[in-house]
């Protein structure tokens, strides 16, 4: 007999035959055709001791067992049967593009045992079934199943040793193609579409699950274990939680963006151990990590080595950052970390941000209390205060981050210092400046976002004014274009002495200088220097970016009061002679002792040379 396997399957249902298999195939579909051999011995008089006996067989037919499995096609099987029993053998089909064999029987008390065995190709599971982690898989590796059913409860059991699949997923999760990684994947379903869903994948992650076909995602509650043994929590939703050697944030941000929030079970609480995180090419050490989730808002408390306190975390619209730390430290960029993410190049915007860092360090400098205010807006992002502040000095930035044909961040800075001596400690260079008052300020811009300050596109205009403080003898290659500024390079380059005025620290009354900076480099046509032992003035371009120079400095020591001075103790008339031609003709002692160097080269290993006499018009100015 031969016929529709469909109508097979509707047989099944009316008769006798589904209850001795607890009504199996009562959710099964198939397009395709089967044969049917049938031998019955009926006794008319004894007919409950009727034989059944017969053999369908299936060829290319297109067949899902469950509507929560993947179709098998090209499905083909030989099942025989009796009136109590029946046995599925030589059983084949693709799942996924890819051959599987199989067979089944059932047991003496009802239940139904199937094992499987088949092969899984990433580039076919691809092309059917389309979620971001696919994209970091590659490769074939084998697979072996068994079923098992029992009043339409099904218990099903899947292991691997992924041998031939390639990861690139980000740690813990990498893996080469010839590496054995043993995966279980086991699902007990329980009456009342439910059932537990327990994944092992050996030393690295474990997952418990409880499916619920009512539930959001189909998962109503779960546990994701790192490096731990997962049990089903008691609180809905999906937990995270255990310990992590190395975490690429960035990584995970790119990938985790890519899912449908719709199939999605959302995250309810984080108890993480990092022993590294890296963000955006920093790297943060020894992170424990609690966060619970309440609606679209994350409150969290953070405690490692360069981060504590609590910090919260809204997801509405570009979302909102506001942290209160007891510390932050800011570790340096560093090239051992991969840049960018999936997609880089794309600006991400930025969310609103309110925090503030009772102490924050920036690349191993303790720069005092760090507060910050600011919020999206439609061209970008406004910052509307960053203040940092210590016991000597004071630094607020205000400004835009604007996102159009090209990524620019326009602001104003200004640093008032009440201590450059401890300021500049602070920064680094101890002992090279005693005491002193300063402020710079002005507008400058550059390239890209706020939080990556590009100096080689840096352009603004800034102003420099600084009183009463003195240089100290600095170290050469310390505090770089610090020790241009207190020309100790002078006296070991040229063949004057400046010993007197410069190598044992140079007292300055007044400093004062204009700044425009483009592309990087920085001009000064006005710096100007006044003390007691000399007068500086400086004019021509630094380069931020290559720290270079090349500056013509003219150095006029205070010659003149001295002379005036020291003649009036030989002779009075002489010394008020002196005293009134250096007023009268514009102090033409210190015209004569004038002299002039161009600076060039490195910060840390400039070329002085002297030079014919500067241009005076720059020189003169302030006087």
């Amino acid at each position: 007999m031969q016929g529709a396997t469909s109508d097979f399957l509707r047989y099944a249902a009316v008769t006798p035959v589904a209850g001795r298999i607890h009504r199996f195939s009562d959710e099964m579909k198939a397009v395709g055709d089967a044969r049917l051999d049938l031998a019955l011995d009926l006794p008319l008089h004894q007919i409950k001791e009727s034989v059944v006996k017969g053999e369908l067989t299936l060829q290319n037919n297109l067949v899902t067992l469950d509507p929560r499995l993947p179709p098998f096609e090209q499905f083909g099987a030989r099942i025989a049967f009796t009136e109590r029993s029946f046995k599925v053998g030589e059983g084949r089909a693709l799942v996924f593009g890819e051959p599987l064999s199989f067979e089944a029987s059932n047991d003496t008390d009802g239940g139904i045992a199937a094992s499987i065995v088949g092969a899984l190709d990433v580039d076919r599971v691809r092309g059917v079934w389309k979620h971001p982690v696919l994209a970091y898989l590659d490769g074939q590796t084998s697979w072996r199943g068994t079923i098992g059913v029992r009043d339409k409860i099904a218990s099903i059991r899947f292991d691997s040793n992924l041998v031939g699949l390639k990861s690139t997923l980000p740690p813990p999760f990498v893996k080469t193609a010839t590496a054995s990684l043993p995966l279980r994947v086991e699902l007990l379903e329980r009456p009342g579409r439910q059932g537990v869903l327990a994944v092992n994948l050996e030393k690295v992650a474990s997952a418990q699950l409880l499916l619920d076909g009512g539930a959001p995602g189909g998962v109503s509650r779960g546990t994701v274990s790192l490096g731990g043994a997962a049990a089903l929590p008691t609180a809905d939703g999906l937990w995270l939680q255990g310990s992590l050697d190395v975490v690429d944030a960035d990584a995970w941000q790119g990938l985790l963006a890519g899912g449908s929030g719709d199939s999605q079970l959302d995250l309810a609480g984080v108890d993480l151990q990092i022993g590294l995180l890296d963000v955006n090419r920093r790297r943060f050490h020894d992170l424990k990590v609690q966060a619970t989730r309440q609606d679209a808002a994350w409150q969290a408390t953070l405690a490692g080595r360069e981060v504590a306190g609590q910090i919260s975390w809204t997801s509405d619209g570009d979302g909102k950052l506001a942290a209160r730390l007891s510390k932050l430290v800011l570790p340096p960029v560093t090239t051992e970390i991969q840049a960018g993410k999936p997609g880089g190049g794309v600006e991400q915007r930025l969310p609103s941000v309110d925090l503030i860092a009772d102490r924050f360090t920036y690349e191993g400098k303790d720069l005092g209390r760090l507060a910050v205010l600011a919020q999206p807006e439609p061209s970008g992002w406004q910052l509307r205060r960053l203040e940092i502040a210590n016991p000597e000095s004071k630094f607020v930035m205000k400004g835009r981050w604007v996102i159009a044909d090209t990524s620019r961040t326009d602001v104003t800075v200004k640093l008032d210092v009440s201590d450059i001596g401890q300021f500049f400690t602070r920064l680094g260079w101890p002992d090279s400046v005693k005491g002193g008052t300063a402020t710079l300020e002005g507008p400058i811009a550059w390239r890209g976002n706020p939080t990556r300050f590009d100096i080689p596109s840096l352009s603004g205009q800034l102003k420099l004014e600084a009183r009463g403080g003195r240089f100290r003898k600095i170290e050469p290659g310390v505090a770089k274009l610090l020790g241009i500024l207190s020309l100790q390079a002078l006296p070991r380059r040229v063949s004057l002495d400046f010993r007197d005025v410069f190598s044992k620290g140079f007292s300055f009354d007044r400093i004062s200088a204009n700044l425009n900076i483009a592309a990087g480099v920085a001009d000064t046509q006005d710096f100007l220097m006044e003390g007691s032992a000399a007068r500086v003035g400086m004019r021509g371009q630094v380069d931020l970016a290559s720290e270079t120079q090349n500056l013509v400095v003219r150095v006029t020591p205070s010659l003149s009061e001295s002379i005036a001075i020291a003649g009036a103790i030989i002779n009075p008339a002489i010394g008020v002679a002196a005293l009134i031609a250096q007023k009268a003709l514009k102090d033409p002692f210190s015209q004569i002792a004038s002299f002039d160097y161009s600076v060039t080269g490195s910060w840390a290993d400039p070329v002085i040379a002297r030079v014919s006499k500067a241009p005076s018009s720059v020189m003169e100015k302030g006087r």
